[in-house]
Order: structure tokens, then sequence, then C-alpha cells
């Protein structure tokens, strides 16, 4: 996702709107359960501050994850916001504009800025931490394997407190006598 930058350049205080796309993003997929099912759309204002340029805007696609409960393959629109600053490697003597030594900079030569990398990042943030194809998916049996959302399964789900099995033992031993 290249932008030129070069109709800005030397003009402090201008910007530039962008609407960019990419078929795929390099790592993207690798980084989790997931797919991209369409192009990666990115609409950015790029402004020349005079020290850095300010990328913001939002990048946008849709993609297949996996649920976290029932494993089945769900897609859902994926919202990123981007705002980052690149910094101008001065041609000469290789050295940022920026003087904030800590600080990660994304630092780009000449008229064309990368914004791949930014975008990818922003993306793989927006995922959700737990995927669920619905709020109150159920999941899937954990003594079976059978997809609950279809219907229940005959298994006994009597789970017992591992502090309480052996009071559970004793009641499979002798049931006549715990009827009373």
């Amino acid at each position: 996702m290249l932008v030129n930058i070069g109709s800005i350049k030397g003009l402090p205080g201008t910007a530039l709107t962008k609407t960019l796309s990419a078929s795929t993003i390099t790592d993207m997929e690798d980084s989790g359960n997931l797919k991209l099912l369409e192009p990666v759309m990115a609409k950015v204002t790029i402004t020349n501050t005079g020290s850095f340029y300010l990328v913001c805007g939002e990048a946008a696609t849709v993609v297949q994850l996996e649920c976290s409960r029932c494993l089945r393959p769900y897609r859902w629109q994926l919202c990123a916001p981007l705002e980052e600053e690149f910094y101008p490697v001065a041609e000469s003597r290789g050295k940022t504009a920026a003087t904030d030594l800590f600080a990660q900079q994304e630092t780009f030569h000449g008229d064309v800025i990368d914004l791949t990398e930014a975008v990818r990042e922003q993306l793989i943030l927006g995922l959700p931490v737990k995927t669920l194809c619905r709020e109150d998916c159920p999941g899937l049996c954990p003594h079976c394997g059978i997809e609950l959302a279809n219907g229940k399964c005959d298994c006994k789900n009597v789970e017992v407190d591992p502090r309480l099995a052996p009071l559970a033992k004793l009641l499979q031993q002798n049931p006549q006598q715990h009827g009373k």
C-alpha cells in the first residue's frame, strides 16, 4: 500500500487524502485462524507537519475467523483505525528528523510511504481476543464433540467437583442406602 506524497512534500500544513486497496497483505493470514475474504481497503489522510507526515484514517476488510467454541468458520467485518507518524530519512546523513530516541519510528526514503506494515499491525490489533460466531454460541460437547447448536447430545453432563469426587464414589457404591 504505497502512497506518493510528492505533492505535499516541502509544504507544511498541507494534506493529501487517498483510498488504497490491497488484495492481500504479507503475513496477515499467518497471525491466527483467519483468512482474508475481501481486499483490504484503507482511506487515509496524510498531513505534512513539517518534521514528519501524520497518517490518519481507517482500514477495513472482511475476514473468515474460526469460532473459539464450536470451531465453525464465520465471516467478520474487520475495521481498524490508523494513526501513524512517518519520518523522512535525510538522504545525506541517514538520520531521521525525529528527536525522540526511544520511540519506534516509521521512516521512509524519497516521495513514497509504504503503509502496508502499519495497516497489517492495526488490523491484527483489531481482531477480537475471543472469536465467537455469535455471543451465545453453546460450543461443542466436551465428552462426545457434537455441536450443541444443532441439538443436545446424549452424554450425561454430570460434572463432579474434583474435591467432592470421593463422596460421589460413595454414592455410586451404595445407591440404595442414600435414597432413604
